[in-house]
């Protein structure tokens, strides 16, 4: 067994060890009261405990938004910033805590804006920050654009999502092939409104089935359509991925792939 699936049963064990206790959500609030005297080693040990139980603990749970809540609250703490990298089961834990959060925000019914919706919505926007600092990667005000589309798509219907495709789909059939201004607008919010790639998965697998309406949007092709308009914008080479202003699209990109393999 390598690196990663050693680390993916150990954070299951931390799973199942909080499922077991008789009060999870008391064991939250003890972690959510330390937090501001943790230091930075203990930030991230005990950050990777609470993104295991966020990604990987039932969707039912009643302590879940809470230990969504918390993650967010422990990525924010400056202390987090302070010595550089991450440590690997801590970004194990936040690729899947990711994967799930753009999953469930992806099954949320179009143009509804749930509790559950906007934790996620949260805990992605810190997240995104905390990379981009660890990354020193700059682009400030492009992840802001980033997240601003990520959230105008999560809140769109679904004509207004078809409307948006195809509106991307045209502008891209009129862009110059030298126009990376126009290209990067294209590509960047394409990604904004990409969902981790799903699966196919038999009866055997463990995952949530899907509800109706993201039956619909799988039928749609909408996502299909997004990912075939970013692939013909990387393959026509004219997208500089050395500038900083693509960043966090592309760290998005990649990190939606990373979460397809584990």
């Amino acid at each position: 067994m390598d690196d990663s699936g050693s680390q993916l049963l150990d954070l299951q064990r931390h799973v199942a060890r909080l499922e077991a206790k008789s009060s999870p959500s008391h064991i939250i609030a003890k972690y959510g009261r330390a937090v501001d005297c943790m230091s930075t080693s203990e930030l991230q040990r005990h950050a990777t405990h609470v993104a295991a139980w966020s990604s990987l603990g039932s969707l039912s749970a009643p302590w879940l938004p809470s230990a969504i809540e918390l993650l967010s609250k422990m990525l924010s703490c400056s202390g987090m910033q302070a010595r550089r990298g991450l440590q690997p089961r801590l970004k194990l834990s936040l690729d899947m805590v990711e994967a799930r959060a753009y999953e469930r925000m992806a099954m949320i019914e179009a143009g509804t804006q749930t509790e559950e919706q906007i934790a996620w919505e949260k805990m992605v926007s810190v997240l995104d920050a905390l990379r981009q600092g660890q990354d020193q990667q700059g682009g400030t005000k492009a992840l802001l654009i980033l997240h601003r589309e990520t959230g105008c798509w999560l809140s769109m219907a679904h004509t207004a999502r078809s409307n948006w495709v195809l509106g991307l789909e045209e502008r891209l059939l009129r862009a110059q092939r030298d126009d990376g201004k126009e290209l990067r607008a294209i590509f960047r919010s394409a990604t904004a409104a990409l969902a981790a790639p799903r699966l196919k998965c038999n009866d055997q697998c463990g995952g949530q089935p899907l509800d109706d309406a993201a039956k619909r949007r799988l039928q749609s092709g909408l996502q299909k359509r997004l990912r075939r308009l970013v692939i013909n914008i990387l393959e026509g080479g004219v997208l500089d991925t050395n500038d900083s202003r693509n960043s966090p699209a592309l760290c998005r990109l990649l990190r939606l792939l990373e979460t397809f393999s584990l």
